[in-house]
């Protein structure tokens, strides 16, 4: 009986050994069904057996709305994990219905030694709805190597026919090896049948015992970590519930959710610093609909209680969009291209006031935003901002001497440009401020010009410029120097020297990816000194600053940026960061359009995608 095991054993193993393991890619999509102007995000599923990294050669064409990627040839490489990865994404411009052509992937088995050309399966479809005033079309080609399908074909024929004869030349000797494996495999059965018991190796029995305690202690150390985490959680909450019971507004709220039919549902609460934690208590109705109450809790203190609802939702809408000088704002923006995309509610306080913002996208993602605040369903404080404003603002500080003069002037001492800030437009007038910075012996410096921008119907005008962050003296001793290197500059320039002189004088040699980590990194020291708004800002400016460094000299980074215009930089030079670049521009524009109140973990979140793109 035993000798038929091994025999059937046997079998097993040179049956097994016939089969190789192939690799196989699919495509995936986030959304089949999209509007004209929204991004669909296609993914990679990877089945990768061979548990190591992997290079291989991809072709595809890819057709979303009119925005075309061809890839004819492009290097790629995947680790040793299966799993799902982003490929690529892609902006649709027309309505219609496209089908993603199928990908292939050309690679070396690894344990085979072949060649081989895996082609995705499935084919995907995606439907395009809306209308599109702008018929625009863009190709991207992408050839980075020859993607040569004849003859790899030619040359796993020729593979498969040797196969074939050293698969038929070892099927005629397999009776010949299973009987010498049979045999060498009962001769081994009775020698360890009759080799004497192992000595025992007090050593190693001692260093097994060590390892498998050591196993226990870190199991231990965990269950009891994971123990005192639920116990504080605990804790929080009961200390929450308790705080909650004794306040009236808290439970004013409550009541009037409770009045429309919602029963709590589920509540969670996320500690910050210290004492301090944020709270929500989420409600339903038997129908599906949600509300929530929000808030935070410091040193044993209820504040900012907010609730919404899809009623207190619509309320708000209604009493908002029905007001003429929001729809005064609305018709500008739809006037300059742009739709409605969201709208949202930061939820009702104790006296029925909530911040609000409705943001906008142009037909090339540009993004604008209308905010203001409700005062008891009143609307107060309304403005808005866009892409467009802040170009325009940008164009109008180019052409203005008086802004060129200072710019120059914080250029010679050394000072990058760095962003260009504005506040929401009310009454055709706003505040921006346009901030630089330097570094001198490992210390950052900063200053800004400011002033204000005021709209009219075809022109903007900047006035009221100032530099700020310089003393006075100094201010004036550097103004002096400045026009002395003026004159100096323009007395070599009439010697025609003025090339070597003009590279040397305002061209500073830096490390892009150094200068933006330095910036995140005084970002996280910010936040955590209580400037919240300014450390958001201050990683949106080290991602722009990164992207803006096509070369290693800072008079090529000098120049404001969109985030639009940004993110056509990174899908042009660097779209394996488009994603995450995105992400984290979602995000640091909140804070800059609209009256978002920061938190630890979105910070800690958009200052991780920050290291991930300049590192």
């Amino acid at each position: 009986m035993r000798r038929w095991f091994y025999v059937f054993m046997i079998l097993m193993l040179f049956g097994t050994s016939v089969y190789a393991e192939s690799l196989s890619i699919e495509k995936a999509v986030d959304n089949t069904v999209v509007n004209v102007g929204e991004t669909v995000n296609i993914f990679l599923k990877i089945n990768n057996p061979f548990n190591q990294s992997l290079s291989f050669m991809v072709k595809d064409y890819n057709d979303i709305g009119g925005n075309i990627i061809d890839t004819q040839c492009q290097s790629a490489q995947i680790n040793e994990l299966s799993g799902v990865a982003e490929y690529m994404s892609l902006q649709a411009y027309a309505p219609g219905t496209y089908t993603l052509g199928k990908l292939k992937v050309k690679y070396t088995n690894l344990e085979t030694g072949d060649v081989e050309i895996v082609e995705s399966v499935e084919d995907i479809s995606i439907e395009v709805v809306g209308v599109s005033n702008i018929q625009q079309t863009t190709t991207q080609v992408i050839v980075q190597c020859e993607f040569d399908e004849t003859e790899d074909e030619e040359q796993q024929q020729q593979q498969q026919q040797q196969q074939q004869e050293e698969q038929q030349e070892e099927e005629k000797s397999m009776t010949e090896k299973l009987k010498e494996s049979l045999d060498k495999m009962l001769e081994e059965q009775k020698k360890e049948q009759q080799a004497p018991a192992p000595e025992p190796n007090p050593m190693q029995d001692k260093l097994d015992s060590v390892k498998q305690r050591s196993k226990q202690d870190m199991s231990s150390v965990k269950q009891q970590l994971s123990d005192e985490k639920a116990s504080i959680d605990k804790e929080r909450m009961e200390s929450l519930d308790k705080a909650l019971s004794e306040d009236k507004d808290f439970q004013d709220m409550q009541e009037s959710l409770e009045d429309k039919g919602y029963l709590l549902d589920e509540k969670n609460i996320e500690p910050t610093s210290g004492n301090d934690s944020e709270f929500s208590y989420d409600y339903k109705k038997p129908d599906g609909s949600k509300a929530s109450i929000k808030g935070n809790i410091e040193d044993g203190s209820v504040n900012d209680l907010k609730k919404m609802s899809p009623e207190d939702e619509k309320e708000l809408s209604e009493a908002l969009e029905n007001t003429d000088e929001f729809k005064e704002l609305d018709e500008s923006l739809k006037e300059d291209g742009y739709s409605l995309k969201y709208k949202e509610f930061d939820g009702l306080d104790k006296d029925n006031m909530s911040d609000f913002k409705y943001e906008y996208e142009g037909p090339n993602g540009e993004t604008a935003n209308i905010t203001g605040k409700m005062d008891d369903f009143d609307p107060k404080d309304l403005a808005k901002l866009s892409d467009k404003d802040l170009s325009d603002i940008s164009s109008a500080l180019e052409s203005d001497d008086d802004f060129l003069k200072k710019d120059a002037m914080l250029k010679n001492l050394n000072y990058t440009r760095s962003d260009l800030n504005a506040e929401p437009i009310k009454s055709n007038s706003t505040k921006f401020n346009v901030e630089y910075f330097k570094e001198e012996n490992g210390t950052m410096s900063y200053a800004n010009i400011t002033g204000t921008a005021d709209f009219s119907e075809n022109s903007v005008e900047v006035d009221n410029l100032k530099v700020k962050g310089l003393e006075n003296s100094y201010y004036k001793y550097i103004l002096f120097l400045f026009v002395l290197s003026l004159i100096l500059y323009y007395y070599h320039l009439s010697k025609r020297v003025s090339g070597s002189l003009e590279k040397s004088f305002f061209s500073v040699p830096i490390n892009p990816s150094k200068e933006a980590i330095k910036m995140l990194k005084n970002a996280e020291k910010m936040y955590d000194k209580g400037d919240k708004k300014q450390a958001y800002i201050m990683v949106s400016k080290a991602v722009r600053f990164y992207i803006l460094s096509e070369s290693d000299t800072i008079d090529k980074v000098e120049t404001h940026i969109t985030s639009t215009e940004a993110l056509k930089v990174v899908k042009s030079l660097m779209p394996e960061k488009l994603s995450v670049v995105r992400k984290c521009f979602s995000t640091c524009d909140l804070v800059k359009f609209a009256k978002y109140k920061p938190n630890t973990k979105d910070f800690n979140l958009i200052l991780k995608y920050g290291f991930e793109i300049v590192e």
